[in-house]
Parts: C-alpha cells; structure tokens; sequence
C-alpha cells in the first residue's frame, strides 16, 4: 500500500505539470465565475421588479399547488402517460398537498445552495468530467507515444501497483476540479442570495410519504451521487486509453463514447429495451432522488427518465458491475503487455 500511495503521489505530481491540467483548473474558476455573474445578473432583475411591482412569491405558489391537485385525476386519465408518468404525477400531487399542510414553499432555488439545485451544475458536471477525461487521456497515451510508460514496465514495481497509481491520481485531479467547483458554487450563492434561507427545506418522495430535507444535506447528496458518473467516466476512459494506446485515437474515441454514443443510448433505450442494460442509462441517480418532485411532461432530459423495472438498487449494480468489467479488462491488458 505504501508503493501505491508512493507512487500516486509522483504521477499526480507529474500530471499536476502538463499544461492540459493547468488549463482545466482555470477553466473551472472561468466557468463559475462566468455563472455567478449572470446569476447576479438575473436576480438583480428581478428584484427590480419586484421591487416596482411587489413580489407574487405569497400566493403564486399556493395558486399553483391547488391547481395541480385539482388536475389529478385528469393527468391520471390521459392515456398520454404510462404507467410509471401516472405514478410520478401522484407522488407529485402529495407532495403538493404535504406543501400546502406545512406551508412549505418552494425556495430552496433562492439561496446559498441554487447552484446545485440548478440545472447549472449539471452542465458544469459534464465540463468537468470532460476535462478529467482529456488529462487522463493526454497522460497515458502521450506515455506509450513517448515510450517512457516503458520505464514503469521494467521498474521494480509491480505493475498492478503502477497502474492503481495513476488511477489514483486522476481521481484525484478530478476531486480536485470538483471541489473548486463546489467551493465556488457555494461562494457564488453567498454573494447573490447572502445567508437569507440557509436553512429552506427540500421536499422528497420517501417510502413513506413525503418528507422535507434540510437544503444543505440535499445538495451533498446530490453532488455524492455524481461522483458516481465521475468514475464510471474515469474508469471508461482508463480502459480506452490503456487499450488503445495513441494520444488523438484514444481522445477521440473516450469524447464519442461519453459525449455522443451515451446520450444516443439514453434516446434510444426508449424505443429498444435492450439499450436499457448498457451502463450510461443508468449513471444519473438523482432521478430516483427527485422522482415524484416533478411532473414527468416538465423534464424531458433523457437521462432523468425512471426506467420500468429498474430500481435504485438494481441501477447502482449494474454501474458497478461495468465499472468492475472495464477495470478488469484494463488491469488484464496492462500486466500482460510485453515491453515495447
């Protein structure tokens, strides 16, 4: 163990170096400075509204409540939902009732934590995972391209050793751009919303009902969860990259897959059963965390759809089983690469 964190410790250095992991970080500071500005940008304009016009926050949320509710059973009826639209719909219909019983209203948007209820970090999540992808790519490929992966090969090292390093590193750097991420989503909602709600609630669907969630627990949750996509991507890209060898053969191939086969997977499993077993189906977890908190017409992002049949439990070991498969695979090619 002491070889691995030895080891880690060196390549994450070395990565640490190139120009491509520089970059990222930067671009990570860019992005979410870029973001809080124009989030600044969109609440300084409505409170100038509301301000002049005095705010509909009181009774828009109450109005919009009861009128759902009064629409159930016509949502129920329409033969334009399936079975698994009809029961997100109930469970939203009870969550409103649970809101207008506990006059819970719907702020959790307005304060220090909307980043990450906002469809912002899912973007920037996608940023992220790209940079960790091209640092990763760039740095074992440019090895077999310079020959210098030769050194570790021959090294006194075991190799399982030298390739759980790098693994290590990279998860590391990706940890890293995360929690500059983080950092700055939270700095961000301090400077536009201050430390008014920093105690709103979020309103779930449980086993037994619904429930409020303090607003802070919900965002950790939701950026515990991504770290799942984060490996998974990692893990993909380590395997392309360890097969494939070629610094620009490897990049482009690990971005098509990620990039543009998943999203054609997640259109076409609606349409073909069998894509629906294929790992990118199945990475956005939240899904099952938010199901019932929305109705189902209102999101139509492929990869927050609940699949028939596929429960939380079901999802996570289906990613787990093909992240084991590409480590596998990975760990089996390397250890028994001949020196070249």
């Amino acid at each position: 163990m002491k070889d691995v964190l030895y080891l880690s410790k060196l390549e994450f250095s070395k990565m640490f170096k190139t120009k491509i992991a520089k970059v990222g970080i930067i671009l990570a500071f860019i992005i979410m400075i870029g973001l809080t500005i124009s989030e600044y940008s969109d609440m300084k304009r409505v409170r100038e509204y509301e301000s002049a016009n005095g705010t509909s926050e009181s009774w828009d949320w109450r109005e919009r409540e009861e009128y759902l509710i009064s629409q159930k059973e016509s949502m129920l009826s329409d033969p334009y939902y399936n079975e698994s639209d009809r029961k997100e719909i109930e469970r939203r219909v009870e969550i409103a009732e649970y809101r207008l019983e506990h006059n819970i209203t719907k702020d959790y948007e307005k304060n220090m934590w909307w980043f990450f209820a906002d469809n912002s970090f899912n973007w920037v999540f996608r940023f992220i995972i790209l940079i960790v992808v091209l640092v990763w790519v760039f740095n074992v490929s440019s090895e077999y391209n310079n020959k210098t992966i030769n050194m570790w090969l021959v090294s006194p090292y075991k190799r399982w050793k030298v390739l759980t390093s790098k693994y290590l590193a990279i998860i590391e750097y990706g940890v890293i751009v995360l929690g500059i991420v983080l950092f700055m989503g939270l700095l961000s909602g301090i400077i536009i919303h201050g430390f008014d709600r920093v105690s709103s609630e979020a309103i779930l669907y449980g086993v037994n009902g619904p429930y409020t969630i303090s607003t802070a627990l919900y965002s950790i949750i939701i950026v515990l969860l991504k770290l799942v996509e984060l490996i998974f991507s990692i893990s993909l890209a380590f395997m392309i990259s360890v097969l494939l060898k070629s610094v620009s053969f490897a990049t482009i191939t690990s971005i098509v897959t990620i990039f543009v086969i998943s999203p054609v997977v997640l259109y076409g499993g609606k349409m073909v059963d069998y894509l629906n077993y294929l790992p990118f189906n199945h990475l956005e977890l939240r899904k099952f965390l938010d199901f019932g908190t929305i109705l189902p017409n209102v999101n139509n992002d492929f990869d927050s759809i609940i699949i028939q049949g596929f429960t939380p439990m079901i999802s996570a070991i289906l990613v787990s089983a093909y992240i084991a498969i590409f480590m596998g695979v990975t760990y089996g090619v390397f250890c028994k690469r001949d020196v070249i």
